[in-house]
């Protein structure tokens, strides 16, 4: 049985953020561990495969690594500097397929730091398969899982055939941390990275921390133009010039 995780990183949110440490805090987004125990529950009562797909910006291995140290057999890093979920589902996608035949997608319902929760959708969608989201649990049984899903009402249990993708919520469990055995198994399970471009045409968002001074500058006598024309300079200087420019073209031509 071939397993495939998606995985993310993603930031504490029980930590202090500085300039300093913001690259070296990513963990492993508590959604998609869950859903990597899960996929070694199967692993342990079954002759299966796990491989573990991670999306990042850069080609630290640690959270990937430490997917292996959990259950992993094997990891695909893709590394994209992009934010866009339209994207990032397309480039999970392609991968996914270059694997051939799978039976199991396993996946969180969504980062722990943006609830919006596209890319299991994205993916279900562009692969064609069906997706049973925000799950607490699975079963699996001659080649079908029964699924226990949560609803705004009451629990359900869902039976769905192979192959499938399962998206899960961050059920209570009691965390699994590697053994010595599994952390010294990990520098030899395999691992491959693929690097992709952002699209140009896409509006992707780079974190930035500045030290933020006010100026207290006061303009006087400055008409409309000059002002637009300074809170652009403005945003330009800041990088945060992005979309905005047909909303000041737009107030300019009100005038």
């Amino acid at each position: 049985m071939k397993i495939i995780v998606i995985a993310n990183e993603t930031f504490p949110t029980n930590e202090n953020l500085t300039l300093e440490n913001i690259d070296e805090k990513k963990i492993l987004n508590p959604y998609d561990e869950f859903a990597i125990q899960k996929a070694s529950q199967i692993k342990n009562t079954t002759d299966s495969e796990i491989i573990i797909f991670m999306i990042s910006k850069s080609n630290n291995l640690y959270c990937l690594k430490t997917c292996l140290g959990l259950g992993g057999t094997s990891g695909k890093l893709i590394v994209f500097n992009g934010n866009n979920s339209k994207d990032m589902a397309a480039i999970l996608a392609k991968e996914i397929k270059k694997q051939g035949a799978f039976d199991l997608i396993l996946t969180g319902d969504q980062d722990v730091n943006n609830p919006r929760g596209e890319i299991p959708y994205r993916i279900s969608s562009l692969l064609d398969m069906p997706l049973i989201s925000h799950c607490l649990d699975i079963q699996y049984s001659k080649n079908k899982l029964i699924c226990k899903k949560e609803t705004d009402d009451f629990l359900e249990k869902l039976s769905i055939n192979l192959p499938c993708i399962i998206s899960f919520r961050k059920n209570v469990y009691e965390p699994k941390y590697p053994s010595i055995n599994d952390i010294m198994t990990i520098n030899s399970k395999p691992i491959s990275l693929s690097y992709y471009d952002k699209n140009k045409n896409n509006l992707c968002l780079k974190l930035k921390i500045y030290n933020v001074k006010r100026q207290n500058k006061i303009y006087k006598d400055v008409d409309s133009d000059k002002a637009i024309e300074k809170i652009s300079n403005y945003l330009d200087e800041w990088g945060l010039n992005g979309g905005l420019y047909e909303y000041i073209n737009l107030f300019k031509s009100k005038k």
